[in-house]
């Protein structure tokens, strides 16, 4: 089973709400976050970051543009600003912390990003370590971010 269907099981079973904008938010600047971590969106990233959309989307309905958005939104102070655009992004991770399980889901569709293209770099990994720590996420919990 892919991590991404995994994803979707899991936001199922926990009711999850996806329309939440601050979760969608919160899962937009995480994403966003291990995209740009080696300082490149590739297209696999990309296209996971819809595919993520797309699950969501299939358990709540919502703007899929505002999810899109919010991603750019996150991107482009990422670019713009590196420090100030990681601050904002693990400030709207943090409003999700908690380290549950909607804290855990987070975490693995952020390790989507970074296997979307087979491999995890060292920023990627870096960043995921930042992230399941905001998220208060024991990192040995996730498969395949374990220090």
């Amino acid at each position: 089973m892919s991590l991404l269907t995994m994803l979707s099981y899991a936001l199922e079973r926990c009711g999850i709400d996806a329309g939440d904008r601050v979760y969608i938010d919160a899962a937009m600047a995480g994403v966003a976050l291990v995209a740009l971590a080696d300082c490149d969106e590739r297209l696999s990233e990309l296209v996971a970051r819809d595919e993520i959309i797309e699950r969501l989307k299939q358990i709540k309905t919502f703007d899929v543009e505002t999810a899109v958005m919010l991603y750019e939104k996150h991107a482009r102070r990422l670019e713009q600003d590196r420090a100030a655009g990681e601050k904002q992004a693990l400030a709207s991770l943090a409003r999700r912390a908690g380290g549950g399980e909607e804290s855990r889901l987070l975490l693995r569709a952020c390790l989507a990003i970074a296997r979307a293209d087979q491999e995890i770099s060292e920023g990627e990994r870096r960043t995921l370590l930042r992230i399941a720590d905001v998220l208060e996420v024991p990192a040995g919990e996730i498969p395949g971010l374990e220090e």
